[in-house]
């Protein structure tokens, strides 16, 4: 087909709203169908450039959702290769956020957060390179719907409904898909905890886990909980590991040094060679179940799991296809979501929104008419609304770390400092009740021992 007969197809079918989804199909399996002939790479890109964008937001539907999805996977890969890749996704994405913000139909909303949500973890060669972006970008829809909302409060809720659904979904997600590098960090010390966890230990009883390297007789128990995944055991073996491995070369340095030949220097070549292997319930629990939690693998008290060192796996090839994030070197921290909502002025935003969603008043209807008129309970439901959301803010807020600048003023008061530098009406904020509730949470925590992650070796 010529760009003029797509065309003249989109302007009879796509525009009438009684064939508008068969035709979006019909378009959308010549995407998906390499055996289709009827378009082309040049009718696909004015599709995606000129006619996609004509469609609402608000009223698209599932089959439309699909179909930029797919023109979308296709813009990324014949520009993958051109410097100006950007500009063209940038021209899909805008419409994705749209779409996902001020969908009328909650299904369509929430497919279209999930695409953005992968797009922006596993984005650029790294993955994580438009971190930065997508808070901006998120922080930014907020504000605009929080500005609107005297106005239009029903679609301004809704608006900051999804915004706040794509933030805490999107730090879920990047916390499965690195909780290898976090547990890591966690070990040495330098771990991104959220404020809640800190707070609050574990309900759950945890497991103990019993590994058994292979061919030695050490043997490791570690207190793990049913809510852990797989990849924070694999951190957890994998450190352990490399500590066995250093005090065998170092014992087996000394027996060098007192003429007896120890074992043989190929059994233990310095640092891991290859990745950790882990065997339990006579599965191999591979790189592929990261992701999953022990209790969804129907862990038990006192399992074992046999722990061995295996050839590194060759990259799997294939087009979208993610490597597990174990595989993977660390994350950079300046782009790591939780700390740049951390920084000045997310964190401030969301105790603005938090504040303004507890106090909305939406505007009343006149106090002569009936009280119980349809308009009044129209009113308490939106009050309701903001209410709720103000919870949600709270429930985000919770997911981050604690706010380094505020944890430290509370841990730097000592007996003799006359307060210098230290401004308690800032800490403290007594205009502010959710400001205040949490500095004195911080308080509380601090108030509290540390728990260890119990570790013994036999």
């Amino acid at each position: 087909l010529s760009l003029e007969q797509v065309d003249i197809l989109w302007h009879c079918l796509v525009e009438d709203a009684e064939c508008y989804d068969d035709a979006l199909h019909w378009f959308l399996n010549q995407v998906r169908s390499k055996d289709q002939h009827a378009m082309g790479m040049e009718t696909y890109k004015h599709l995606f450039l000129e006619k996609m964008p004509q469609l609402k937001p608000e009223t698209i539907s599932m089959t439309g959702l699909n179909l930029f999805q797919h023109l979308c996977n296709l813009a990324r890969l014949a520009t993958s290769t051109l410097d100006n890749a950007s500009s063209c996704e940038l021209c899909g994405m805008d419409q994705l956020w749209g779409i996902a913000l001020r969908a009328q139909s909650a299904d369509i909303s929430r497919a279209a957060i999930q695409y953005i949500n992968s797009y922006y973890i596993n984005a650029g060669k790294t993955g994580l390179e438009k971190e930065q972006e997508f808070i901006r970008k998120c922080i930014e829809s907020l504000l605009m719907a929080s500005a609107n909302l005297e106005k239009e409060a029903h679609s301004s809720l809704t608006s900051i409904e999804r915004g706040l659904l794509m933030l805490k979904t999107h730090l879920e997600a990047f916390r499965r898909r690195f909780a290898y590098h976090l547990r890591q960090w966690q070990i040495e010390g330098t771990g991104i905890s959220s404020h809640l966890k800190a707070l609050s230990d574990k309900q759950s009883l945890p497991l103990r886990i019993v590994c058994q390297p292979a061919g030695l007789p050490d043997k490791m128990t570690i207190e793990m909980y049913p809510s852990d995944q797989v990849a924070d055991l694999r951190a957890e073996v994998t450190h352990w590991y490399e500590n066995l491995q250093k005090e065998q070369m170092n014992q087996q340095a000394q027996l060098q040094e007192f003429g007896q030949s120890g074992r043989q220097q190929g059994d233990f070549p310095g640092g891991l060679m290859g990745p950790v292997r882990m065997i339990s319930s006579g599965h191999e629990l591979t790189t592929d179940y990261d992701e999953k939690t022990l209790h969804e693998l129907g862990f038990k008290d006192m399992q074992m799991v046999f722990v061995s060192l295996g050839a590194p796996r060759r990259e799997r090839k294939g087009e979208g296809i993610q490597l597990p994030a174990s595989c993977l070197p660390p994350p950079q921290k300046e782009h790591i979501p939780m700390l740049l909502l951390l920084q000045e002025p997310h964190l401030t935003t969301l105790f603005d929104l938090l504040e303004m969603l507890a106090c909305f008043k939406p505007p009343s209807p006149n106090t002569e008419k009936l009280q119980d008129s349809p308009e009044s309970a129209r009113c308490e439901e939106l009050h309701l609304h903001a209410e709720n959301l103000s919870r949600r803010v709270w429930e985000l807020l919770m997911l981050l770390p604690t706010c380094p600048k505020m944890l430290q003023a509370f841990q730097n008061i000592s007996d003799e400092a006359t307060g210098e530098g230290l401004c308690w009406k800032e800490l403290l904020r007594i205009k502010s009740p959710h400001k205040l509730l949490y500095a004195l949470e911080i308080i509380e925590a601090l108030g509290k021992p540390n728990r260890r992650i119990h570790r013994e070796s036999t």
